[in-house]
């Protein structure tokens, strides 16, 4: 991107001692306090920095401190009137679309009159710079949009292109249909089925002699 700018700078540091040991990671970690920040002396806003190296093998203790001068590659986003920059759509409004350049910076982009040009959340578009605006540390532009680069969901009428070209797969990946026939059980159940048993009730009479008759040896006794 055009907007990004490499610019080798000197810049003096106090290292505390319990960093000594692990002296790169804490001076680089130094430098890039003020990442994405606007500021004056680099006209733009530090994105990263690389080949860093220290200046000289003696360094001063100031207050506990040891004073130490270092040199590095600082990458800086310093965006100009007249740029072409691309981002992605983040917010939309009856007025304005909301774009995010570098997934940092924000720019307010005006929607256009033609209504097949204006981009839907998520879509990455490419805009024209018309003004670069600086609030302290803080940094944000105005643009036109100038083109589409990459819709995040296609239209309906590309999404029904699509499917019309996939009936010949999806018929292929579909199993075949097995049809079944009813089978009549009718016959099955006349040879499995048992005759019936008729059960008759038969009743027996006793030929018992009741209580109330006398026994034939008691009627002997009274005769005699």
């Amino acid at each position: 991107m055009v907007a990004i700018s490499h610019k080798t700078i000197r810049k003096h540091i106090f290292l505390h001692p319990v960093d000594k040991r692990r002296r790169y990671s804490a001076l680089k970690s130094a430098l890039l306090k003020d990442k994405r920040k606007y500021s004056d002396k680099l006209h733009g806003a530090l994105l990263d920095v690389k080949n860093l190296k220290v200046v000289g093998e003696r360094h001063l203790v100031v207050e506990g401190y040891i004073s130490m001068e270092v040199e590095a590659d600082f990458a800086v986003f310093s965006p100009r009137p007249g740029l072409i920059l691309e981002g992605i759509i983040n917010k939309q409004s009856y007025s304005h679309l909301g774009c995010l350049v570098l997934g940092i910076f924000n720019a307010s982009l005006s929607i256009p009159d033609n209504e097949e040009m204006i981009p839907q959340i998520g879509d990455s578009v490419s805009f024209v710079v018309t003004e670069v605006v600086v609030d302290g540390e803080i940094m944000f532009m105005r643009g036109s949009l100038e083109s589409i680069t990459n819709r995040a969901n296609p239209p309906k009428q590309e999404k029904e292109e699509l499917e019309e070209t996939k009936p010949e797969a999806t018929q292929l990946s579909k199993a075949p249909t097995i049809k079944t026939e009813p089978v009549d059980n009718s016959t099955y159940e006349q040879e499995d089925s048992q005759p019936s048993l008729t059960v008759s009730r038969v009743t027996v009479k006793s030929e018992m002699p009741s209580s109330d008759s006398e026994s034939p040896s008691k009627s002997s006794k009274k005769k005699k």
